[in-house]
């Protein structure tokens, strides 16, 4: 069977929100091999829809007695939208999501459609900017290395109190790099940072399990550094995931210098 042609549009991408109720009763009489398989599956299908080019997958827990699950998919094709809802709808098995809610909408027309010619008409009305001025041409030639960077690349410096574990890393975001070698880096601490709340008792949260603690020129963990330079990888996870807050899909080169969650959903909330 011949696959169905890409309906795409013009500007813009398909947005589908799907809203679930999860059916206990149908849920419990499931056995416990029963639950691992279908949660397996479901996260499956949450990977391969992430790793699909230019698709992007959210999912939220509902606060509302009318749904428990919610998803919103963002993608260019209408019929793969189509295909990946139906899929996501029965990935739990029969009859254990029961569709409360769903509406198809489209995202806004992005600068990364505009033309040339569009973007120096803007220029010219918006900002009162003359074509072939200085100013024009400078923001023209920025407009042009916008457009014809198509990937997400951070580069992040990351440097601890008094220098240490000054750390380096710039690379290109893809779907798998993420995932390799991204993810994995855990969170960390400065040892005189946290000190004073861990003798009060607060924080209990955190151990050396899911963290890593910096004591002088010392690392405390339950195991070894997953990477050399974890401590920069876990400051990236940071930049991609607060930089996804603006609910765009982000084309460029970021760089950071002792980032933080504040500076970075700030950059967000421009964004958005």
């Amino acid at each position: 069977m011949q696959p169905l042609p890409a309906i795409l549009p013009t500007e813009g991408r398909h947005v589908i929100h799907l809203l679930f109720r999860v059916e206990h009763g149908q849920w419990d009489l499931l056995d416990k091999s029963s639950r691992i398989s279908a949660k397996t599956a479901l996260a499956e299908l949450v990977r391969e829809i992430r790793s699909t080019p230019d698709t992007q997958l959210l999912i939220f827990s509902m606060v509302t007695p009318k749904a428990d699950l919610g998803f919103m998919l963002i993608t260019p094709d209408l019929h793969l939208a189509d295909s990946f809802s139906k899929r996501l709808a029965v990935a739990l098995g029969p009859d254990i999501l029961s569709p409360a809610f769903s509406w198809l909408s489209m995202t806004e027309r992005s600068e990364y459609t505009t033309s040339d010619e569009e973007y120096a008409l803007s220029l010219e009305k918006e900002e009162q900017l003359t074509a072939g001025t200085p100013a024009f041409e400078e923001k023209m030639d920025a407009f042009r290395k916008r457009m014809t960077n198509t990937k997400f690349r951070v580069s992040c410096t990351q440097a601890g109190p008094e220098g240490r574990f000054t750390q380096f890393l710039s690379a290109e975001i893809t779907a798998d790099f993420y995932e390799k070698e991204i993810a994995p880096a855990r969170t960390f601490v400065f040892y005189e940072d946290v000190k004073h709340l861990m003798d009060k008792g607060l924080i209990k949260g955190g151990s050396l399990e899911n963290a890593i603690v910096a004591r002088g020129e010392s690392v405390l963990s339950k195991e070894p550094l997953r990477f050399p330079d974890e401590f920069v990888r876990h400051k990236i996870l940071d930049i991609v995931g607060d930089l996804s807050l603006c609910g765009r899909f982000l084309l460029g080169h970021v760089i950071a210098i002792k980032p933080g969650h504040g500076i970075n959903t700030e950059a967000a909330k421009i964004l958005a």
